[in-house]
């Protein structure tokens, strides 16, 4: 996969526009979470690899050595500066996933 960890980047601009989030799990076709429902993307099928480089992107240094060390971190990630997430990695043997939700935008008080 040519580039993934920007192909499956630009999950983060697609779930900001169309959706509420997503989940990539490797070696399974990333899932699209809308109000219509879940739906399959086509296009490559990422291996742990590619996810594990997604996460590269989205995690500072801390949240890495723990995802690391435990195997499983939980997250909040800030897309340009307005776009907020909450996520959450796993990794079991050599299988890794993400689940990443677009939070709705805080309210002016």
């Amino acid at each position: 996969m040519p580039d993934s960890g920007s192909n499956l980047f630009e999950l983060i601009r697609v779930v900001a526009e169309e959706a509420y989030g997503f989940t990539l799990c490797s070696g399974k076709l990333p899932i699209l979470h809308t109000e219509a429902g879940t739906r399959e993307l086509d296009g490559p099928v990422p291996t742990s690899q590619d996810v594990n480089d997604f996460l590269h992107r989205v995690l500072d240094s801390r949240h890495l050595r723990e995802y690391r060390t435990e195997g499983v971190i939980r997250f909040f990630y800030t897309h340009h500066e307005r776009i907020q997430f909450v996520g959450g990695a796993r990794r079991e043997g050599s299988q890794v996933r993400i689940e990443l939700r677009r939070m709705p935008p805080t309210q002016p008080d």
